[in-house]
């Protein structure tokens, strides 16, 4: 959303978005229903009780996982499909996934409980102010943002294109089809100039 966002505020600067695996609105009931138990109830708490939600995640859980990153994948393993839990066994991957949630936690929870209120909140900017090209990738069995956000960015976007890649979880997607993504991605802005 973040990238939305920007296409929005920097119309003369931004000629094309590209998500892969992205995340619409979970004020959305259809939306957030589809998201894994864990997810579902994070949003929940910070979207109904943000008071007493983000000082617990800042004090608590964020410390928590900045310590143990390995604990996302636990949370998250229930529900990963067999594309994903094949990714996040390469050591290679699951080194850089563990970095990049450490490092995310580590300046403290400020960050990420701002990003979940932020996207557990109505957007505060219109999709339809969305005017330049949005590509958007999803795998068909993400089960960490399903596809169906991807079908409703889709349909909510004035000018957006989604491709449903068979086989393909949240975090399977981005790894095993970077070279296309980016290759398809790069062709399209090079056809621009």
């Amino acid at each position: 959303l973040y990238a939305l966002a920007a296409a929005v505020g920097l119309k003369d600067r931004v000629s094309r978005v590209g998500l892969v695996c992205g995340l619409a609105p979970m004020v959305l009931p259809q939306l957030s229903g589809a998201m894994p138990v864990p997810a579902r109830l994070l949003f929940s708490v910070m979207t109904l009780a943000p008071v007493l939600a983000a000082p617990l995640l800042r004090r608590l859980v964020c410390p928590l996982l900045a310590r143990f990153p390995e604990f996302v994948f636990r949370l998250l393993a229930p529900t990963m499909p067999v594309a994903d839990r094949e990714t996040l066994g390469r050591p290679d991957v699951r080194n850089v996934m563990t970095a990049v949630i450490r490092e995310a936690f580590a300046g403290g929870g400020a960050g990420p409980v701002q990003d979940l209120l932020l996207l557990g909140g109505p957007l505060d900017f219109d999709l339809r102010g969305v005017t330049t090209p949005v590509e958007l990738w999803h795998g068909d069995a993400d089960r960490t943002v399903p596809p169906e956000h991807g079908h409703w960015l889709a349909d909510h976007l004035p000018d957006a294109r989604l491709r449903i890649c068979e086989g393909e979880g949240h975090f399977s997607l981005p790894v095993r089809q970077a070279d296309s993504i980016l290759r398809e991605f790069r062709g399209m802005l090079e056809a621009e100039r």
